[in-house]
């Protein structure tokens, strides 16, 4: 489970992970609201 802690630090971290962890939760929500 990933929960805003977890984002907070990868955030913080990596910020090339968390680019991309946004990137699939914008694509995950668009295909939600296509449905």
């Amino acid at each position: 489970e990933v929960n805003r802690k977890v984002l907070a630090d990868i955030a913080a971290q990596d910020e090339a992970a968390f680019t991309e962890l946004v990137k699939v939760a914008q694509g995950a929500l668009e295909a939600k609201a296509a449905k």
